[in-house]
């Protein structure tokens, strides 16, 4: 509880000391999670894997994660129980938002399952894919610093309910530079790796239930 206390005041401290010096729209730079930056092939894994269509229609939730991650700005640390934000630079849209639409992408152009689609969706579901971002920052306690990034995904069995299988894919990358710009890069080589492993072990999960009744 003490713990949680202290880093949920060390935010608020940053945040506040952050609020009171001006900062104007034209000095603030974006930057962007996409399949691009991300390195992933549009290649299908159905062909390249060698790996047999499912025919199964799979629904993809959209990603959920703490109220820090489900925002704008990139998030740092200097210390364990520390998070900061970057001032001067921030998402084009949320981590889980472009963590989504790069998973639904990567899926679709997979071509693993007979149908992919996003929830909401009228597809009749055969599987339900749910992600959560569990740790998304910046570590910089060290020169040259290094993202860290925890996903946990939960596969089901739409028709019963059932929770066919869940994992963590985490990734610790360094940036090739000790600065945003260097984090925004290693975060999005870090999210194509983890997507690419998301995939795959989605694969793997739902073509055991093709043998299950």
């Amino acid at each position: 509880m003490i713990t949680k206390l202290l880093f949920i005041l060390s935010m608020v401290m940053i945040s506040a000391c952050a609020a009171f010096v001006p900062v104007r729209s034209s000095d603030v730079r974006q930057y962007a999670l996409s399949l691009e930056a991300a390195s992933l092939s549009s290649r299908p894994l159905a062909l390249s894997e060698g790996l047999e269509t499912l025919d199964l229609t799979l629904v993809l939730r959209e990603a959920s994660a703490p109220s820090y991650i489900n925002s704008r700005n990139i998030v740092f640390s200097r210390s364990p129980q520390t998070r900061g934000t970057y001032q001067l630079s921030t998402w084009v849209e949320n981590p889980p938002e472009s963590f989504t639409r790069i998973l639904l992408r990567r899926l679709e152009d997979g071509a693993l399952f007979r149908q992919v689609a996003k929830s909401p969706t009228t597809a009749a579901a055969d599987l339900f894919l749910a992600t959560e971002i569990v740790q998304f920052f910046h570590d910089v306690s060290s020169s040259p610093g290094e993202v860290v990034v925890e996903i946990r995904a939960e596969l089901t069995r739409a028709h019963r309910r059932q929770i066919i299988g869940s994992r963590s894919f985490s990734r610790r990358l360094p940036g090739p530079t000790f600065d945003a710009k260097g984090a925004a890069i290693a975060f999005n080589r870090a999210i194509g790796e983890i997507v690419e492993e998301v995939v795959l072990w989605t694969y793997e999960a739902s073509a055991l239930t093709k043998s299950q009744p």
